[in-house]
């Protein structure tokens, strides 16, 4: 794997703007989310800037768009401020594949990793030493806080790239704060030479037990690389619509090209302030890839994951096509998924 030197890359906040609801009664809930988004502002070193955007137009549809100029109705909108439902998608929730045979697809794969959490840097210098997980793929990346080495010691090992965000926070509802952190790292992402010669554009969380062979099978059939396209991959009990989750992101290199134009991000993936407190990165992109006029394609074949419905106590599979399974906290388990995978007969 090569390594590639820390990419310096402009981070534009997303605004609040006057039609973004605030609610005359605010929660301790809202208070708190409040309280996080602006512990995110600061630590990102940034200041909103509160002007007024081009707004672009749109035909009347039966539920609520949800996009520069959107009225923001109470189909969408809870009352701390927080849209929920399939309406931010706008009418059409996500799409059929519909794509052509492709012999080959080159995978750009990443992670994101925290020093303070240990067991994340020690899952990911273990797969790099057996050459498991993302680094499988054509293109392997791993971005963090800090610039350690993944084999402390060994020269040739390669080096995190820095990303030189704070550390995300947790939002009251449990989850991590990191979408400012993501926005980071896509763009690093784009000044990677790599990244032009690649197809497609894989996340992966450390604790994920990623099988890339089973991610290129699946890419045999899918839209060309330069169309904007990504996947949702959830169908969760608690969520009743598909959503992307975090711990596998796939998009195309048309669709991160297109993020990676900031006025076009900062004028249609704005966020209420109570949303910007509480957003993790897979809320956030999969609202913004939306917007800047991604097309949501749905496989539920990608992702086994227990927020998504899986019941973990059923193990991982050799015989079955999902390319990720997660969470998988330590080593030891991680390992014994990963095997299980593994075909030996």
């Amino acid at each position: 794997m090569e390594v590639v030197s820390d990419v310096e890359a402009e981070l534009l906040p997303l605004e609040h703007t006057a039609d973004s609801p605030v609610p005359g009664h605010r929660s301790r809930r809202a208070i708190a989310a409040l309280v996080f988004a602006l512990v995110a502002f600061v630590g990102a070193g940034y200041i909103s800037e509160f002007r007024p955007r081009h707004a672009r137009s749109h035909p009347s549809e039966s539920v609520v768009l949800i996009t520069s100029n959107a009225t923001l109705g109470t189909k969408s909108v809870g009352m701390d401020g927080i849209r929920w439902g399939p309406e931010v998608f706008g009418k059409t929730l996500y799409e059929d594949v519909n794509g052509t045979q492709h012999s080959s697809t080159k995978l750009f794969c990443y992670t994101v990793v925290t020093s303070a959490y240990g067991l994340e840097l020690e899952l990911i210098r273990y797969q790099w030493r057996h050459g498991m997980g993302i680094f499988q793929c054509d293109t392997a990346r791993v971005y963090g806080d800090l610039p350690l080495s993944l084999q402390p010691g060994n020269a040739s090992a390669p080096v995190i790239v820095q990303h030189k965000m704070p550390p995300s926070v947790r939002a009251i509802e449990g989850w991590f704060v990191n979408w400012s952190i993501f926005i980071k790292v896509l763009d690093m992402v784009v000044k990677d030479p790599a990244f032009q010669h690649s197809d497609v554009i894989v996340k992966a969380d450390p604790d994920a037990v990623l099988v890339a062979p089973r991610l290129r099978v699946a890419l045999t059939t899918r839209r060309a690389a330069d169309e904007e396209w990504y996947f949702a991959n959830c169908e969760s009990p608690f969520i009743k619509y598909p959503t992307m989750q975090g711990p596998l992101e796939i998009f195309s290199k048309g669709m991160v090209q297109r993020f990676s134009n900031v006025s076009a991000r900062t004028a249609d993936c704005r966020m209420t302030l109570a949303e910007q407190g509480m957003a993790g990165e897979d809320m956030f992109l999969d609202r913004c890839m939306t917007w800047i006029g991604g097309h949501r394609l749905f496989n539920s074949s990608l992702l086994r994951d227990t927020f998504c419905g899986w019941n973990q106590s059923a193990g991982c599979s050799a015989h079955e096509p999902y390319v990720v399974y997660h969470p998988f906290k330590d080593v030891a388990s991680w390992e014994v998924c990963w095997n299980s995978t593994l075909d030996t007969n």
